[in-house]
Protein backbone atom coordinates (compact mmCIF):
# COMPACT_ATOMS: atom_id res chain seq x y z
CA UNK A 1 0.00 0.00 0.00
CA UNK A 2 3.10 2.18 0.97
CA UNK A 3 4.81 1.86 -1.81
CA UNK A 4 1.73 2.04 -4.44
CA UNK A 5 1.60 5.73 -2.46
CA UNK A 6 4.90 6.35 -3.12
CA UNK A 7 4.44 5.91 -6.70
CA UNK A 8 1.65 7.83 -6.86
CA UNK A 9 3.30 10.50 -5.29
CA UNK A 10 6.27 10.04 -7.39
CA UNK A 11 8.70 9.96 -4.17
CA UNK A 12 10.65 6.92 -3.09
CA UNK A 13 9.24 4.49 -0.14
CA UNK A 14 12.10 5.74 2.26
CA UNK A 15 11.52 9.63 1.74
CA UNK A 16 7.63 8.67 2.36
CA UNK A 17 8.15 6.83 5.51
CA UNK A 18 10.86 8.72 6.77
CA UNK A 19 11.13 12.33 5.13
CA UNK A 20 14.83 11.34 3.88
CA UNK A 21 15.72 9.46 0.69
CA UNK A 22 17.67 5.88 0.46
CA UNK A 23 20.39 7.88 -0.21
CA UNK A 24 20.62 10.43 2.54
CA UNK A 25 19.18 7.33 5.17
CA UNK A 26 22.46 5.26 3.88
CA UNK A 27 24.36 8.67 4.44
CA UNK A 28 23.31 8.67 7.82
CA UNK A 29 23.56 4.91 8.94
CA UNK A 30 27.11 5.00 7.50
CA UNK A 31 28.07 8.04 9.64
CA UNK A 32 26.74 6.34 12.53
CA UNK A 33 28.68 3.46 12.25
CA UNK A 34 31.88 5.43 11.94
CA UNK A 35 31.26 7.07 15.31
CA UNK A 36 30.64 4.01 17.14
CA UNK A 37 33.69 2.58 15.50
CA UNK A 38 35.80 5.57 16.79
CA UNK A 39 34.17 5.56 20.05
CA UNK A 40 35.43 1.82 20.47
CA UNK A 41 38.54 2.44 18.95
CA UNK A 42 39.32 5.13 21.99
CA UNK A 43 39.20 7.85 19.37
CA UNK A 44 36.83 9.65 21.48
CA UNK A 45 37.44 13.31 20.40
CA UNK A 46 36.77 12.29 16.72
CA UNK A 47 33.84 10.00 18.40
CA UNK A 48 32.20 13.68 19.75
CA UNK A 49 33.12 15.04 16.35
CA UNK A 50 31.25 12.78 14.48
CA UNK A 51 28.13 12.44 16.66
CA UNK A 52 27.84 16.38 16.87
CA UNK A 53 27.95 16.33 13.06
CA UNK A 54 25.34 13.94 12.57
CA UNK A 55 22.68 15.79 15.31
CA UNK A 56 23.51 18.96 13.53
CA UNK A 57 21.77 17.41 10.14
CA UNK A 58 18.42 18.29 9.94
CA UNK A 59 17.69 15.17 8.21
CA UNK A 60 17.94 13.03 11.20
CA UNK A 61 15.40 15.37 13.39
CA UNK A 62 12.60 13.06 11.95
CA UNK A 63 14.24 9.96 12.73
CA UNK A 64 13.81 9.54 16.53
CA UNK A 65 15.68 6.13 16.93
CA UNK A 66 18.69 7.19 14.91
CA UNK A 67 18.73 10.55 17.01
CA UNK A 68 18.40 8.74 20.02
CA UNK A 69 21.16 6.83 19.18
CA UNK A 70 23.66 10.27 18.01
CA UNK A 71 22.75 11.64 21.20
CA UNK A 72 23.53 8.46 23.28
CA UNK A 73 26.62 8.12 21.12
CA UNK A 74 27.18 11.46 21.65
CA UNK A 75 27.06 11.34 25.58
CA UNK A 76 29.16 8.42 26.15
CA UNK A 77 32.38 10.19 23.81
CA UNK A 78 31.51 13.55 26.10
CA UNK A 79 32.07 11.38 28.89
CA UNK A 80 34.98 9.63 27.86
CA UNK A 81 36.84 13.13 26.62
CA UNK A 82 36.29 14.09 30.46
CA UNK A 83 33.64 16.81 30.05
CA UNK A 84 31.13 14.90 32.86
CA UNK A 85 28.88 18.20 32.86
CA UNK A 86 28.02 17.78 29.50
CA UNK A 87 27.59 14.41 29.60
CA UNK A 88 25.40 14.52 32.31
CA UNK A 89 23.08 16.90 30.70
CA UNK A 90 22.97 15.38 27.79
CA UNK A 91 22.04 11.68 28.89
CA UNK A 92 19.33 13.87 31.47
CA UNK A 93 17.73 15.14 28.48
CA UNK A 94 17.45 11.52 26.69
CA UNK A 95 16.08 10.04 29.64
CA UNK A 96 13.04 12.77 29.77
CA UNK A 97 12.25 10.66 25.90
CA UNK A 98 10.07 7.71 25.26
CA UNK A 99 12.65 5.40 25.38
CA UNK A 100 12.99 1.17 25.23
CA UNK A 101 13.41 -0.17 28.55
CA UNK A 102 17.34 -1.19 27.49
CA UNK A 103 17.85 2.05 26.80
CA UNK A 104 16.60 3.83 30.06
CA UNK A 105 18.45 1.42 31.28
CA UNK A 106 21.65 2.19 29.54
CA UNK A 107 21.07 5.97 30.05
CA UNK A 108 20.84 4.96 34.11
CA UNK A 109 23.88 3.11 33.73
CA UNK A 110 25.89 6.48 32.36
CA UNK A 111 24.08 8.67 34.45
CA UNK A 112 25.49 6.79 37.74
CA UNK A 113 28.81 6.77 36.28
CA UNK A 114 29.05 9.91 35.50
CA UNK A 115 27.99 11.52 38.75
CA UNK A 116 30.24 8.79 40.63
CA UNK A 117 33.10 10.00 38.41
CA UNK A 118 32.55 13.52 39.17
CA UNK A 119 32.16 12.81 42.98
CA UNK A 120 28.27 13.72 43.52
CA UNK A 121 27.49 10.01 45.08
CA UNK A 122 24.22 10.94 46.37
CA UNK A 123 22.81 11.69 42.71
CA UNK A 124 24.87 8.53 41.62
CA UNK A 125 23.06 6.33 44.10
CA UNK A 126 19.61 7.90 43.32
CA UNK A 127 19.98 6.90 39.62
CA UNK A 128 20.76 3.46 40.56
CA UNK A 129 18.62 2.95 43.14
CA UNK A 130 15.82 4.32 41.03
CA UNK A 131 15.70 1.13 38.96
CA UNK A 132 17.08 -1.47 41.58
CA UNK A 133 15.69 -0.79 44.43
CA UNK A 134 12.12 -0.13 43.18
CA UNK A 135 8.99 -1.83 44.83
CA UNK A 136 8.87 -3.83 41.69
CA UNK A 137 12.38 -4.39 39.59
CA UNK A 138 12.55 -6.13 36.62
CA UNK A 139 14.09 -9.08 35.44
CA UNK A 140 18.02 -9.20 35.98
CA UNK A 141 19.65 -9.11 32.97
CA UNK A 142 23.43 -8.07 31.38
CA UNK A 143 22.55 -4.43 31.22
CA UNK A 144 20.97 -4.21 34.63
CA UNK A 145 23.67 -6.17 36.47
CA UNK A 146 26.06 -3.88 34.95
CA UNK A 147 24.14 -1.00 36.72
CA UNK A 148 24.06 -2.44 39.94
CA UNK A 149 27.90 -2.70 39.14
CA UNK A 150 28.33 0.61 38.72
CA UNK A 151 25.76 1.39 41.51
CA UNK A 152 27.85 -1.04 43.97
CA UNK A 153 30.75 1.19 42.57
CA UNK A 154 29.06 4.34 44.09
CA UNK A 155 28.54 2.72 47.81
CA UNK A 156 32.45 1.60 47.54
CA UNK A 157 33.64 5.36 47.14
CA UNK A 158 31.06 6.85 49.66
CA UNK A 159 32.63 4.23 52.33
CA UNK A 160 29.36 2.35 52.65
CA UNK A 161 30.96 -0.97 53.17
CA UNK A 162 28.39 -2.83 54.76
CA UNK A 163 25.67 -2.17 52.12
CA UNK A 164 28.02 -2.82 49.68
CA UNK A 165 28.91 -6.33 50.95
CA UNK A 166 25.09 -7.16 50.91
CA UNK A 167 24.62 -5.79 47.53
CA UNK A 168 27.89 -7.31 46.30
CA UNK A 169 26.53 -10.66 47.10
CA UNK A 170 23.20 -9.99 45.58
CA UNK A 171 24.58 -8.93 42.08
CA UNK A 172 27.08 -12.43 42.33
CA UNK A 173 23.74 -14.33 42.98
CA UNK A 174 22.25 -12.54 40.10
CA UNK A 175 24.84 -12.91 37.77
CA UNK A 176 25.54 -16.48 38.53
CA UNK A 177 21.76 -17.07 37.56
CA UNK A 178 22.18 -15.39 34.56
CA UNK A 179 25.38 -17.25 33.63
CA UNK A 180 26.41 -14.67 31.10
CA UNK A 181 30.25 -13.40 30.69
CA UNK A 182 28.98 -10.05 30.83
CA UNK A 183 27.39 -10.14 34.03
CA UNK A 184 29.78 -12.22 35.62
CA UNK A 185 32.75 -9.97 34.77
CA UNK A 186 30.69 -6.95 35.73
CA UNK A 187 29.70 -8.63 39.07
CA UNK A 188 32.90 -10.27 40.16
CA UNK A 189 35.55 -7.11 39.50
CA UNK A 190 33.21 -4.86 41.89
CA UNK A 191 32.62 -7.41 44.52
CA UNK A 192 36.21 -8.66 44.50
CA UNK A 193 37.07 -4.36 45.58
CA UNK A 194 34.36 -4.72 48.26
CA UNK A 195 35.73 -8.32 49.91
CA UNK A 196 39.20 -6.74 49.47
CA UNK A 197 38.58 -3.62 51.44
CA UNK A 198 36.37 -5.62 54.02
CA UNK A 199 39.57 -7.82 54.99
CA UNK A 200 38.55 -11.02 52.34
CA UNK A 201 41.81 -11.35 50.68
CA UNK A 202 41.43 -15.00 49.26
CA UNK A 203 37.36 -14.12 48.05
CA UNK A 204 38.61 -10.95 46.23
CA UNK A 205 41.39 -13.07 44.54
CA UNK A 206 38.87 -15.65 43.42
CA UNK A 207 36.84 -13.08 42.27
CA UNK A 208 39.09 -11.16 40.29
CA UNK A 209 41.02 -14.52 38.84
CA UNK A 210 37.57 -15.92 37.37
CA UNK A 211 36.61 -12.38 35.67
CA UNK A 212 40.10 -12.51 34.29
CA UNK A 213 39.34 -15.97 33.06
CA UNK A 214 36.52 -15.12 31.40
CA UNK A 215 37.76 -12.20 29.66
CA UNK A 216 41.00 -14.09 28.46
CA UNK A 217 38.39 -16.79 27.16
CA UNK A 218 36.11 -14.49 25.48
CA UNK A 219 38.49 -11.41 24.47
CA UNK A 220 36.00 -9.11 25.84
CA UNK A 221 37.74 -5.86 26.63
CA UNK A 222 37.98 -4.84 30.78
CA UNK A 223 36.33 -1.84 29.82
CA UNK A 224 34.51 0.24 27.17
CA UNK A 225 32.35 3.47 27.55
CA UNK A 226 29.63 1.92 27.17
CA UNK A 227 29.95 -0.52 29.90
CA UNK A 228 29.91 -0.32 33.96
CA UNK A 229 33.40 0.75 34.42
CA UNK A 230 34.52 -1.10 37.31
CA UNK A 231 36.86 0.63 38.96
CA UNK A 232 39.91 3.49 38.06
CA UNK A 233 42.75 4.27 39.55
CA UNK A 234 40.91 6.61 42.08
CA UNK A 235 40.01 5.06 45.98
CA UNK A 236 37.21 6.24 48.12
CA UNK A 237 37.69 9.75 49.13
CA UNK A 238 41.79 9.88 49.08
CA UNK A 239 41.82 6.35 50.90
CA UNK A 240 43.04 3.18 49.58
CA UNK A 241 40.71 0.78 51.26
CA UNK A 242 43.11 -2.31 50.73
CA UNK A 243 44.02 -4.50 53.72
CA UNK A 244 47.92 -5.16 54.82
CA UNK A 245 48.95 -8.55 54.65
CA UNK A 246 51.87 -10.99 53.92
CA UNK A 247 53.05 -14.60 52.67
CA UNK A 248 52.31 -15.93 49.51
CA UNK A 249 48.47 -14.86 49.22
CA UNK A 250 49.31 -11.06 49.28
CA UNK A 251 52.04 -11.17 46.37
CA UNK A 252 49.79 -13.64 44.33
CA UNK A 253 46.42 -11.02 45.08
CA UNK A 254 48.63 -7.78 43.92
CA UNK A 255 50.29 -9.74 40.70
CA UNK A 256 46.79 -10.69 39.67
CA UNK A 257 45.94 -6.95 40.22
CA UNK A 258 48.29 -5.77 38.10
CA UNK A 259 47.40 -8.44 34.98
CA UNK A 260 43.92 -8.19 35.81
CA UNK A 261 42.52 -5.05 36.96
CA UNK A 262 40.67 -2.79 34.67
CA UNK A 263 41.84 0.64 33.90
Amino acid sequence: MLELLAQKLDCSLSYLVNGVTAEQMNDIELGLGYARLALENGEVHEARTRFAELLADNNLAGLTALRQEAEYGLALATEATGDLSQAIEILRRLDAEELSADRHVEIALALCRCHRDKGDLVAAVEVGERILSGAVRPAWTDGLVELGATLLAAYWVRGDLLRARQFSAELLAAAELLGTPRATVAASWNAARVAESVGRGEEALALVERAYAIQSETGAPATWPGCAVPWRATTPGSTRRTPTSSGSCSARRSETWRRARPA
